[in-house]
């Protein structure tokens, strides 16, 4: 039924809708440039002029697509006019009042948190904080909410006031103001990924199979290029590393690139690994040494770590799409999955391990699955998924856990016996990754090292330690102190676990000794993968500084895309929903987490090289430590930062942290770079009485110095 047809009055209201809509987008955006950049005035809310533009850009995206919806219903015979009313009138709960009470309350908490200190809110209620970190999502909402009022206005004028007024009675009578809305909420919900699921079916039975394999494998340069080129009007040859584990990464494959094991000393507090042969830091040799074995034949500039990393992840896909043959349906949500996940957007334009670790993801996720739905015994995908397991091991041992839902996928059958078999092979498997990762790599004073060199105290001692460290890590995941997307990812890897729990909990119901079903089989893993990992990071390892985020998201990956194959696909949808929800939070963090290493000013690099570069000298020799430099973690200006990039490239570093250890102790580097002035304020030690230290050249991040106590100077 085309525009034509409908009558008079709709037509007029439609054209006043469309009117409306521009001239509110016109409004939206010059109000938006009128905001101060830095201005975080009440009477915008609380946000800078970049959040706006962000809120105010997903609006306007927002009312195109109500628009478009509008149309494309109009035009379609069974999306007819006539029963657009009739929906309208015959609910007695219409929409148009539902939103109206949601706009009620999202617009009284959104003033409630741009006026919290004008009426001395903001330690009276506790919820506060949290609310002021969903500010965003409640101002579009409101948005939102009130433009799809706009919409039903103008396309019913006619609205029945009085029945109107009554099923708004109805809603805020008692108990259905408490109980309704939960109702109605989780009902909205459910049928919204209903709604979702069917629009992807009805897409997957229209796109060409080999459009979506080529959008998914050109997928990770075409986002990673255009996000860089939105942010920062960068492109990724420009990129240099900045945070310590970035220069780290970059310059221990740089070393073994050019000296192989005979490089400098990386570590920390100057301890050093038990392999003599080893002189990488806490993050172990694996890094360097197949990056590095790359970069020998293809070179090695500082962006060179993303582009391997953007080759990982393109291979990845296609050996996951060659594993699981997935369905167009399945396709889509794959290619949502990605765009979505924000972990992946956030590290892959870096040259960090996760890269390489997103791609370890994917490949599981396939190997995995074929053994998951494999109903004779696994052959050589089993091999290749131990070996795979074993191989990311070395990397960062957390993923030797998988191993527990390796050996229960592969054995099934979970009598006294066989559970024996998975415990024991279990405990082997990991025991084997943990201690050779041990043996090889420098300890960096963490809990985990401080709780395994107190084993000789007291057991007391030790469980209090432990209880305190849980304790306080159990806090850090429910706080709201956090990045937005850190929060994001736990509450989304807890919803995975429920559900994964609740269908366990069924699968062990029905048949505890034999699980052989793939829905049963992806329910356990995600249990064994998330859970367990979960549980692992809070006991022995720390929820701070986005330690954790960067551990989980690789094993969240891997559940969500192992959902895909499962009967559980609205979960999956939900996430990507939820993703979307926080995309302006993404682009904030991104903002000020990737600004340092598209948009950084030099010259302070080259100075710094320049003040150096006569004392610093390569010289071979037995000792590493005769080309080894200490630098001090904190001054008056953070003297670790991407000055160490210019060093030669066979030194090595060594950061101090603790330096009142070494008011006893005496340091081996050679080269002792650090601020005096700040390390005696902290009365950490004293420099000149403490430390055997000659002046060599002042910089303008702290002093060089020579150690006089090395073996090097004696």
């Amino acid at each position: 039924m085309g525009l034509g047809l409908i009558n008079e009055k709709v037509r007029r209201n439609l054209i006043f809708f469309f009117l409306f809509g521009f001239v509110e987008s016109i409004v939206v955006i010059a109000a938006i440039f009128s905001i101060p950049p830095d201005s975080k005035s009440i009477f915008f809310l609380g946000f800078s002029r970049n959040r706006w533009i962000m809120v105010g850009g997903v609006f306007i995206l927002g009312l195109v697509f109500l628009t478009g919806l509008l149309i494309v219903s109009l035009l379609r015979k069974r999306y007819s006019i006539n029963s657009v009313f009739l929906r309208i009138k015959s609910s007695p709960k219409t929409p148009f009042t539902v939103e109206v009470i949601v706009l009620f309350f999202t617009t009284a908490l959104i003033l409630l948190i741009a006026f919290q200190r004008t009426l001395y809110l903001d330690k009276r209620i506790f919820l506060l904080p949290i609310l002021v970190r969903i500010n965003p999502i409640l101002i579009l909402s409101d948005l939102l909410l009130f433009q799809s009022l706009v919409v039903l206005l103008f396309l019913h004028a006619a609205i029945n006031l009085q029945s109107w007024f009554e099923s708004f009675k109805a809603i805020f009578s008692f108990p259905t103001i408490f109980i309704g809305p939960l109702k109605w909420i989780s009902s909205l919900i459910s049928k919204l990924l209903i709604q979702f699921d069917k629009v992807l079916d009805k897409l997957s039975r229209k796109v060409n199979r080999k459009l979506l394999i080529g959008l998914i494998f050109v997928a990770p340069i075409v986002i990673t290029t255009t996000l860089l080129w939105l942010f920062f009007r960068a492109s990724i040859t420009e990129y240099m590393p900045t945070t310590s584990d970035e220069m780290v990464y970059w310059r221990e494959t740089l070393t073994f690139i050019s000296v192989g094991f005979e490089g400098g000393q990386y570590s920390t507090d100057e301890l050093v690994a038990q392999a003599n042969f080893s002189h990488f830091d806490a993050h172990g040799p694996a890094f360097p040494v197949f990056y590095g074995v790359l970069g020998k034949i293809f070179g090695w500039q500082l962006y060179t770590g993303i582009l391997f990393n953007l080759l990982f992840f393109s291979f990845a896909l296609i050996v996951f799409i060659y594993l699981t043959k997935p369905n167009n349906k399945q396709l889509i949500l794959l290619l949502l999955t990605l765009i979505t996940f924000w972990p992946i957007w956030l590290y892959l334009p870096t040259n960090r391990v996760e890269g390489l670790f997103f791609a370890i993801a994917i490949i599981l996720t396939g190997l995995f699955y074929r053994i998951i739905t494999k109903q004779k015994k696994p052959g050589v995908e089993a091999i290749f998924l131990f070996l795979l397991i074993m191989f990311a091991g070395f990397f960062r041992p957390s993923w030797s856990l998988l191993f527990i839902p390796y050996f229960g996928i592969i054995i099934r059958n979970f009598s006294f016996k066989n559970l024996t078999k998975i415990f024991i092979f279990t405990g082997l498997s990991i025991g084997v990754v943990i201690l050779f990762f041990q043996y090889l790599v420098a300890p960096y004073p963490l809990f985990s090292y401080e709780f395994i060199h107190s084993l000789g105290s007291s057991e007391e001692d030790q469980f209090k330690s432990l209880a305190i460290h849980t304790l306080e890590n159990i806090r850090s995941f429910f706080s709201f102190d956090d990045a937005e997307v850190f929060f994001l990812l736990r509450f989304q890897m807890v919803w995975v676990l429920i559900v994964s729990l609740v269908d366990s909990y069924q699968t062990f119901k029905n048949s505890v000794k034999s699980i052989s079903f793939p829905k049963q089989l992806i329910s356990l893993f995600n249990l064994s993968n998330l859970g367990i990992t979960m549980v692992f990071t809070i006991i022995v390892h720390t929820i701070h500084a986005g330690r954790e985020y960067r551990l989980w998201a690789p094993h969240f990956l891997l559940s969500l895309m192992i959902l895909i194959f499962s009967s559980r696909q609205r979960i999956v949808l939900g996430i990507i929903i939820t993703n979307l929800l926080f995309s302006v939070y993404f682009g904030s963090y991104f903002n000020s987490e990737r600004i340092q290493n598209y948009n950084r000013d030099n010259s302070d690099i080259l100075a710094f090289q320049e003040a150096t570069s006569d004392f610093l000298v390569y010289e071979p020799g037995e000792n590493h430590w005769c080309y080894t430099i200490d630098f001090s973690r904190y001054g008056n200006q953070i003297t670790w930062g991407p000055w160490i990039l210019t060093l030669p490239e066979e030194f090595g570093i060594s950061w101090i942290i603790n330096w009142e250890n070494f008011k006893e102790q005496k340091l081996n580097a050679k080269f002792v770079l650090l601020d005096p002035v700040y390390i005696e304020e902290k009365e950490w030690l004293n420099v000149d009485e403490d430390l055997n230290l000659e002046f060599l050249t002042e910089t303008q991040i702290g002093n060089l110095y020579l150690n006089m106590d090395s073996k090097c100077n004696q």
